[in-house]
């Protein structure tokens, strides 16, 4: 029986470049003048194989918006850490 040994891994590299708009998300702070608001960001997630979710990068928040427009960001592969075929969840907060 031959066994055979994995080739190690290369280096993650290379940048995501990612932008997004929300609309019409929930009010999550009450005013007690004016209107209720919310100040969302958004994190990506990675996915382990146990298929817990592990914080891996969060973006701009937005003030005061439940409609809002994030910038264009940059998030460096290698902060996203693993295998590049695994899933990535986005998630709004």
């Amino acid at each position: 029986m031959l066994a055979e040994a994995a080739a190690p891994a290369a280096p993650v590299s290379g940048t995501l470049h990612r932008g997004m708009r929300g609309h019409g998300l929930d009010a999550k702070d009450v005013a007690l003048f004016g209107k209720a608001s919310s100040d969302p960001y958004v994190r990506l997630l990675r996915v382990l194989p146990s298929g817990v979710r592990a914080p891996a990068w969060r973006g701009t928040v937005v003030k005061q918006s439940l409609d809002p427009m994030w910038p264009v960001e940059e998030v460096e592969l290698s902060k996203l850490a693993g295998d590049l075929h695994a899933p990535l969840v986005m998630q709004v907060s």
